[in-house]
This record gives C-alpha cells, sequence and structure tokens, in this order.
C-alpha cells in the first residue's frame, strides 16, 4: 500500500483529465481504503447503510411538497407510524387497517397508547 500511494503521488502532477480525477479521489480516500484492506470486517462500501436510510431520505423529499403545513403534519404522524410498526416488527400495512378498524370500533373514545404498533395483534413480521 506504500509503494501504491508513492506511485500514486509521484503521477497525481503529471496526470490529467480523468486519470488526474480518479488519482486525487484514490488518494483523497487512501486512508480508509488502507484501513479496509488491512481490516477484514470492514465494507468496502456504505451501500447497506444507504439502503437503509433511502426510505427516510425519500420521505424527506416528498413531505416538501405536501402542500401546507397541516398535510405536512398529516404526513409526518403517518410516517411515523409506519416506520413505528416497522421497528416492531409489525406488517404496517396490517397495522394501519387494524388501526383504522379499532378507532371505527371504538367509535374515537379509546386509549391511544393501545393503539400503538405494539399493541398490534395482527401483522407480526417474523425473521
Amino acid at each position: 500500500m506504500t509503494k501504491l500511494k508513492a506511485i500514486l503521488t509521484k503521477h497525481e502532477a503529471d496526470a490529467s483529465g480523468k486519470l488526474k480525477t480518479a488519482i486525487s479521489y484514490t488518494l483523497n480516500g487512501f486512508d480508509g481504503l488502507q484501513r479496509f484492506v488491512f481490516d477484514g470486517r470492514l465494507e468496502i462500501d456504505n451501500n447497506g447503510v444507504e439502503r437503509c436510510i433511502r426510505g427516510v431520505a425519500l420521505t424527506k423529499k416528498n413531505s416538501l411538497f405536501a402542500g401546507s403545513h397541516d398535510a405536512a403534519d398529516v404526513w409526518a404522524i403517518y410516517y411515523s407510524l409506519i416506520e413505528s410498526a416497522r421497528l416492531n416488527k409489525v406488517n404496517p400495512r396490517s397495522y394501519l387497517n387494524w388501526l383504522v378498524q379499532e378507532i371505527e370500533r371504538s367509535r374515537g373514545k379509546v386509549d391511544y397508547s393501545q393503539l400503538m404498533p405494539w399493541h398490534c395483534p395482527v401483522g407480526r413480521i417474523d425473521n
């Protein structure tokens, strides 16, 4: 790795265009590359993390166009319920169906703390 860094550093000044860009990119991330090479527990990319936060990023982007502050509030509540269901290993669709049925059944006179996803009797997701 030391030899590779020396070669890249030596040729960085002479390079031009896309080659110079590639060399600069490699040198800027060289410390991370060395950690990856010498520690087999590390992954070379962060695709796993990016997949996990994709839903959050898309929701944030989509909620910017909710139309009004009230609509954005509703969107935030809805999304919070869906993510809470997922975190509690409950199918969000099953949870929302159960939630609406419970509200209708009780005619709105319900203890909302009992409507949280961890109380949902249907739609459990087993790993």
